[in-house]
């Protein structure tokens, strides 16, 4: 199931529509198709960087991870590896690359350097947990993700690992589906989604509160960088079952929750520039449109679409001075890697490739 499927879907149980969401998010990732869905929600591991641009491709035949120039010249295969390698992200000072492989059998969390050498699986499990969506601490002292702990992927788990693969811990034992982890700017806090609600906890996984009661799905929370603020989209379904998700923001405490959008934003699709000024997501601009990609201030004023001419848009990362954004789109029925200024200018197809690429993710320098 693709997010795309998703538009105007009502959901009838609260639990469901979490599932759904969940298995959705994973497919998208590890099943890439070109009308990509955004896989990897608003982390700083997503949009750090400028120097160079970390990205996963099939060109050589099979899922590799590659770096390239930001004018997409210099296509580096970090991987070579006959199995698929996927959704790599930098570590924050640009040493490590940690990613998912599904080289020892099942999907795991691995991280190299850099240049591509000495990868190390972190994760490995002879209970054969499946891990996804490798996210860095911005002190880089840690790295949370996502593992599907039965075959059925009814059960989803928070768990936590440090870059040499010591201190495997599972955060969120406590509760059956845990999903959509985001650090808190200082590295201390984890914000995340359990049964349509956003609970923050300690990153060490103590301290767990639950700081929403929803009867509708909140979903991909991302904390701001002031670290006193949290994003998050909240879905509503009127009497006509037309659902509608907004952009939301709150006190880190869970209070004084207040929506920033009029328009309706793909959920997971949303992400803060790192100066904090600037909101960059997906939208359907009219009635059974394709995604586009939007930017608007902060605070839910002077929205512009930046891609209006595109058939289809996924992923987006911010260059980390906030001045610029790469992102996907389908251009003759592959997915490929485009950047552009902060003021929708200078766009370019920087990858150009018969084949499909994702995971753009910038270098820290």
């Amino acid at each position: 199931m693709c997010l795309l499927a998703n538009k105007g879907i009502y959901r009838h149980n609260t639990i469901l529509t979490g599932l759904l969401l969940v298995s959705s998010l994973l497919a998208v990732l590890i099943l890439p198709s070109p009308l990509f869905a955004q896989a990897m929600p608003s982390s700083s591991s997503v949009s750090s960087g400028h120097g160079k641009i970390l990205f996963s491709s099939d060109r050589d035949g099979n899922w590799d991870i590659y770096t390239m120039n930001v004018d997409g010249s210099n296509i580096v295969n970090l991987t070579h590896n006959p199995a698929e390698d996927q959704g790599p992200v930098w570590s924050p000072d640009g040493t490590k690359i940690a990613f998912v492989s599904k080289r020892d059998g099942r999907e795991d969390i691995f991280v190299m350097n850099s240049d591509g050498s000495n990868p190390v699986n972190l994760t490995k499990d002879p209970k054969g947990h499946q891990d996804y969506w490798p996210i860095w601490s911005p002190d880089g002292k840690h790295i949370v993700f996502q593992s599907w702990i039965n075959d059925n992927k009814t059960l989803v788990q928070i768990d936590s690992v440090e870059p040499n693969g010591a201190n495997l811990t599972n955060l969120t034992s406590s509760l059956a589906l845990a999903f959509d982890p985001q650090w808190s700017p200082d590295s201390k806090h984890i914000v995340f989604v359990s049964y349509n609600d956003i609970y923050t906890m300690n990153a060490d996984g103590t301290n767990l509160v639950k700081i929403t009661n929803s009867s509708t799905a909140v979903v991909t929370p991302f904390w701001l960088p002031d670290n006193q603020h949290i994003a998050f989209v909240s879905e509503s379904v009127d009497k006509n079952y037309v659902v509608s998700e907004n952009i939301f923001v709150m006190n880190a405490d869970g209070s004084s929750p207040h929506s920033i959008s009029d328009i309706q934003v793909q959920p997971g699709s949303y992400v803060w520039s790192p100066d904090g000024k600037h909101v960059a997501f997906r939208s359907y601009p009219f009635q059974n449109s394709t995604l586009h990609i939007f930017v608007m201030d902060a605070d839910g004023s002077n929205v512009v679409n930046f891609t209006p001419g595109f058939i289809q848009t996924g992923l987006i990362a911010w260059s980390p001075n906030s001045q610029r954004l790469a992102f996907l789109a389908n251009e003759k029925g592959k997915s490929q890697i485009f950047t552009m200024n902060a003021d929708g200018s200078n766009l370019k197809n920087i990858t150009n490739s018969p084949a499909d690429n994702f995971f753009p993710s910038w270098s820290p320098s």
